[in-house]
C-alpha cells in the first residue's frame, strides 16, 4: 500500500497543484487507499506513521531533492474544519475507530461466516462476555 500511495504521488508532482489541490487529492485518494486494509486488520504504529509521511510530504509539496516545511503542524490540519483544521483523517484515530467497528460487529454478529471463523482462530475459549470486556490479558498472536 505504501508503494501504491507513493506510485500515486510520482504521476501527479508532473502537474501544477496549489494547496488546495494537494489537500483535495490527499483527501480523497490518499486517505482511501488503505481504509479497507484498516478495516480488517489493526496496521503497526510505524505503518501509519508512514502514511501520515507520505500525505504530509505530499501536501506540502517536499520531493527527494526538494526539501520544504511544514506551514502547520500535522495536529492541527486533522481537526474538523469547525474547530480550524482542514478535515483529514488522523490515521491512528482511523484504525482505532475501523478495529472497534470490526470487534463489535464481532460480538453483534455471532453467526455470520467470518465471525465464527475469527473466534476459532483467536477466541475458542473464550466467553460472549470476555468478548465485549477484555481483561487485558489477550493470548494469541498478531497476522
Amino acid at each position: 500500500m505504501l508503494n501504491k500511495m507513493q506510485d500515486k504521488i510520482k504521476r501527479w508532482t508532473y502537474r501544477a497543484l496549489n494547496l488546495a489541490g494537494g489537500l483535495i487529492l490527499t483527501k480523497v485518494v490518499l486517505q482511501s487507499i488503505h481504509v479497507f486494509f484498516l478495516s480488517t486488520l489493526p496496521a503497526p504504529k510505524g505503518v501509519l506513521q508512514q502514511f501520515r509521511n507520505i500525505q504530509r510530504d505530499f501536501l506540502w509539496g517536499k520531493e527527494e531533492t526538494i526539501k520544504k516545511w511544514a506551514l502547520v503542524s500535522w495536529d492541527k490540519i486533522c481537526k474538523p474544519k469547525s474547530h480550524g483544521g482542514l478535515g483529514l483523517d488522523d490515521q491512528e484515530i482511523l484504525s482505532n475507530v475501523l478495529g472497534a467497528k470490526l470487534w463489535w460487529r464481532w460480538a453483534k454478529e455471532p453467526g455470520a461466516q467470518w465471525a465464527k471463523t475469527w473466534k476459532e482462530k483467536y477466541a475458542n475459549s473464550w466467553q460472549m462476555s470476555d468478548l465485549i470486556r477484555m481483561s487485558g490479558n489477550i493470548k494469541g498472536y498478531h497476522i
